[in-house]
């Protein structure tokens, strides 16, 4: 099972992963280094849609100064039918603001 199926299944996986120090943790800074730096496209969008699930069970769990949060959360209070292509939307946004910073 991947993580980001545990934490959509279960709103008590939401919590566990939303306490974590890789998301509380220096306002949530390493959380975003880690889907900015990671390389891969594919990783970088099961990285989002855990945030995704998260905000879902409660909008105030992601971290404050992550430039993630506000369009993540926004997504998860939206119906969306094909979440995942919202969330690469998301996300190719995101890669085109940190430009070359962006692996």
């Amino acid at each position: 099972m991947a993580l980001q199926d545990f934490v959509a299944r279960r709103p008590a996986n939401c919590a566990l992963v939303a306490s974590s120090a890789l998301l509380t943790g220096g306002g949530g800074k390493a959380y975003t280094d880690l889907v900015a730096g990671c390389g891969d496209f594919g990783l970088q969008v099961d990285l989002v849609e855990i945030l995704y699930h998260c905000a879902k069970c409660d909008p105030t769990c992601l971290p404050p100064s992550s430039p993630l949060t506000a369009p993540v959360r926004a997504a998860a209070t939206r119906p969306a039918a094909d979440v995942l292509a919202e969330l690469r939307g998301v996300l190719v946004g995101h890669n085109g603001r940190l430009g070359a910073a962006a692996t």
